[in-house]
């Protein structure tokens, strides 16, 4: 079974409209059909949180927002990051120039030996050819 790990910018789109939702919303369909196999690192709870709480466009109320939250972690595919794979998140964020919050997915990804799924083309522009290479932007899949 493939494995992949995804970022907040695509969960997100599992709980409000938003472009390419329809490719997140098959990425989850194939989870929950245990077709796929999801992993992120628990930063996913805060970020989805934070990205709903303040969207531009949707207004949750709490109880949306406790809805959403509880439907993610009811997934359990979020794994807390272990020392070296934080070490690794220090390490793309200081050569990439990108936040830790962005690194911390990939360095997740790069220790399941498994690639990264994003909607976040700013990050993934500023990425190192050899970083992108264990990238896929969601708008890119071909399912």
């Amino acid at each position: 079974m493939e494995r992949i790990v995804i970022d907040a910018s695509v969960a997100t789109k599992w709980f409000v409209p938003e472009r390419n939702g329809d490719r997140a919303l098959r990425l989850r369909e194939l989870y929950l059909d245990g077709a796929l196999e999801l992993m992120a690192p628990t930063l996913i709870y805060y970020e989805v949180a934070n990205a709903l709480r303040f969207h531009p466009y949707h207004r949750l109320s709490e109880a949306e927002l406790l809805k959403a939250i509880t439907a993610l972690k009811n997934m359990q595919f979020a794994v807390e990051p272990v020392i070296k794979t934080w070490f690794k998140a220090f390490e793309i964020s200081i050569i990439n120039d990108i936040s830790i919050y962005d690194s911390i997915y990939l360095a997740t990804s790069l220790s399941f030996g498994t690639k990264l799924i994003t909607s976040d083309k700013e990050m993934f522009r500023r990425l190192s050819s050899s970083m992108r290479d264990n990238v896929s932007l969601l708008e890119e899949l071909d399912f």
